[in-house]
C-alpha cells in the first residue's frame, strides 16, 4: 500500500495501487490539489510489491513499468512544475508574510495614531466644553459691557452737552478776557504815561529843588545885600537932604522926583545896581511865595530891566528863568514858552550847556502839562 500526504493540511491516505494515484490527486479534507507522494516511496514500494513472473504477465508488466516509467516522467514533470510552484509560492508567501508584517506594522501605527487622534478628540471634546463655558461667560460679560457701554454711552452723551455748556462760557470768558486785556493794555499805557510824567516832575522837581537851593543861598545873600543897599540908600537921601538943603532953593528940590522904582535921577554903579537887581529878584520871590504874583512879576520885570542895561546875559538868562516859573505857576503856559524861548537863546550863545538842559526840561514840563499824551 501507498502512503500520500497532503501538503496543505498534513492528512494522509493509503492507496491500494498505482493507479488510485490519479484519483488521489485531490485531499480529501481539505480539497486541496497538494497531495504528495515523491519517486522514493513508489520505488519502495513497487520493490516490496510481490510480483507473479508468468509468461502470461511478464508482457503486462513490461506494459505496466513503461506505463509506470511514463507515468513517472509525468509524476517527475507535475512534481517539478509542483516544486516550481511551490517555490513561487513559498516566496508569495514570504512576500505575504512581509507585507502582512507591514500592514500590521500599519495597523499598529494606525492604532496608535487612532488612539493619538481618540486622545486629541478627547482634549478636543474637553477644551470644546471649556470654550463653550469661556463662551458663555463672554456672554454674560458681553451683556454686561452692553449695559456698561449704553451707560457710557449715556454720561458722554451728558458730558458732551457740558462740554458744550463749557465751551459757549469758555468763548464768553475768552471774550471778556479779550476786553480785559485791551482794558488792562490801555491802564498800562496810562500807566507807563503817568510813571512818564512822574519822571518828568520828579526831574522838574529836583531841578526846582536844585534851584530852590540856589535861590536860598541867592536870597540868603540878596538879605544881606538888601540890607548894605538899604544902608546905601539911607545914606544917599540923607546926602541928597543935606545936599538939597545947602545948594538948592526948596523950588529946585520941588523938581527933582523919585522914580517909580523908588531911584533918583543918581547914577548908580554897576555893582550897586546888580545889588539892586538881585534885591528886587529876592522880593519877587518872597511875593510869589505868598502868591501875590503881581507884586512877584513887576519885581521881576525891574530886575529884567535892569539886567538888559547892565547887559549881563547870564544874569537876565537867570531872571528869565523865574518869569517862566511865575507864569508856569500862574498857568500861563504861552507866555512861559516866551519866557524859556528868550531864555534858551541867551544859553544858547553863551554856550551853556547845562543852562540849555534846564531850560529845556521847563518848557518839556510845560509841553506835557499843556497837552498831555494818553
Amino acid at each position: 500500500m501507498l502512503e500520500v500526504t497532503c501538503s496543505k493540511c498534513g492528512s494522509k491516505r493509503l492507496l491500494q495501487s498505482l493507479e488510485d494515484l490519479v484519483y488521489a490527486k485531490f485531499c480529501d479534507k481539505c480539497g486541496q490539489s497538494s497531495t504528495c507522494l515523491s519517486v522514493t516511496q513508489i520505488l519502495a514500494y513497487l520493490e516490496h510489491r510481490p510480483v507473479n513472473v508468468t509468461p502470461k504477465n511478464t508482457e503486462g508488466l513490461r506494459e505496466e513499468k513503461k506505463s509506470l516509467e511514463d507515468h513517472n516522467q509525468q509524476l517527475q514533470i507535475t512534481i517539478a512544475e509542483k516544486t516550481a510552484s511551490l517555490h513561487e509560492l513559498e516566496a508569495k508567501t514570504g512576500d505575504l508574510k512581509k507585507h502582512e508584517e507591514r500592514i500590521t506594522r500599519n495597523v499598529l501605527d494606525q492604532e496608535t495614531k487612532l488612539k493619538s487622534v481618540e486622545n486629541d478628540i478627547k482634549s478636543s471634546a474637553d477644551r470644546i466644553r471649556e470654550l463653550h463655558q469661556e463662551q458663555q461667560l463672554l456672554e454674560t460679560q458681553d451683556q454686561q459691557l452692553k449695559s456698561a457701554v449704553r451707560e457710557k454711552t449715556t454720561y458722554l452723551e451728558e458730558l458732551e452737552a457740558k462740554i458744550k455748556n463749557l465751551n459757549t462760557r469758555e468763548k464768553e470768558v475768552n471774550q471778556r478776557i479779550l476786553l480785559q486785556e485791551e482794558k488792562l493794555k490801555s491802564t498800562e499805557n496810562n500807566i507807563e504815561q503817568y510813571n512818564n510824567r512822574i519822571r518828568d516832575l520828579k526831574n522838574a522837581t529836583i531841578t526846582l529843588e536844585s534851584q530852590k537851593q540856589k535861590l536860598e543861598v541867592e536870597i540868603s545873600s540878596f538879605t544881606d545885600q538888601n540890607r548894605q543897599l538899604d544902608k546905601l540908600l539911607q545914606d544917599k537921601r540923607t546926602q541928597l537932604s543935606e545936599l538939597e538943603t545947602k545948594s538948592k532953593s526948596p523950588r529946585e528940590a520941588d523938581q527933582i522926583e523919585p522914580t517909580p522904582d523908588g531911584r533918583g535921577d543918581l547914577e548908580q554903579t554897576p555893582d550897586a545896581a546888580r545889588r539892586e537887581a538881585h534885591s528886587l529878584e529876592w522880593l519877587g520871590i518872597v511875593a510869589k511865595h505868598r502868591e501875590q504874583y503881581d507884586k512877584s512879576e513887576q519885581y521881576y520885570r525891574e530886575a529884567l530891566k535892569i539886567r538888559q542895561e547892565l547887559g549881563d546875559e547870564e544874569d537876565e538868562a537867570f531872571t528869565l528863568s523865574l518869569l517862566l516859573d511865575l507864569a508856569k505857576e500862574r498857568k500861563e503856559y504861552a507866555i512861559a514858552q516866551e519866557y524859556g524861548m528868550r531864555a534858551m537863546e541867551i544859553h544858547t550863545r553863551l554856550g551853556d550847556k547845562q543852562g540849555e538842559k534846564k531850560i529845556a526840561e521847563a518848557l518839556r514840563a510845560i509841553s506835557n502839562i499843556e497837552h498831555p499824551t494818553d
